[in-house]
């Protein structure tokens, strides 16, 4: 069954890939089941697809460092609403304007439209989280090459962000972009 998790990026030289997972030059994996991930720029997250046993799946979520998504994406976060919103925070990704009828799909829709924007901010050469830059920072605070960078990136991946100002906080932002993130494919099933 394809599953879906949040799982820490390694960086090994200038290569990323997910822990826990077999890739390129991975130290000893703890699985090595083929999956898809969506890197979320720098940071030290990735949204991971694998086509995972039970087995393997307690053994992946057994890790503190782990959020594991339902198997059924359609269902809705309900009771884990804090629990989400809390483990997505953690990561710099907002979560405020999930819902308890919020569904785990449109959950990892948005993370995917967050995370493709960080990668087109990656290869313009900034961060979305430079130092000092959390959630709660205005766009403002932003240096200004970065902040145009992140607009343009919005805007080339279709995002209506016109609405953001320089009070708006990068929270603000991305909720935005999570809102408004398109249906997308990963290993095979539709987010």
């Amino acid at each position: 069954m394809i599953r879906f998790y949040l799982v820490p990026a390694l960086a090994v030289g200038d290569r990323r890939g997910p822990k826990y997972f077999n890739w390129f030059t991975a130290p000893t994996p703890l699985l090595l089941n083929p999956w898809e991930a969506r890197d979320y720029g720098n940071e030290p997250a990735m949204l991971l697809a694998s086509d995972l046993s039970d087995a393997d799946d307690a053994t992946l979520t057994s890790q503190s460092d782990v959020t594991k998504f339902a198997d059924n994406l359609d269902a809705a976060l309900g009771a884990n609403l804090a629990t989400m919103q809390a483990a997505l925070a953690a990561l710099n990704i907002p979560g405020q304007m999930l819902t308890a009828t919020s569904t785990y799909r449109e959950t990892v829709r948005g993370i995917m439209g967050v995370f493709g924007v960080a990668q087109c901010m990656q290869g313009k050469g900034y961060n979305i989280f430079s130092p000092g830059i959390t959630l709660s920072s205005t766009m403002a605070s932003l240096p200004a090459a970065a902040r145009t960078a992140l607009s343009a990136c919005g805007t080339a991946l279709g995002y209506v962000i016109s609405s953001v100002t320089g009070t708006s906080t990068v929270r603000d932002l991305l909720s935005l972009m999570m809102v408004q993130a398109s249906p997308s494919p990963m290993l095979g099933v539709t987010v």
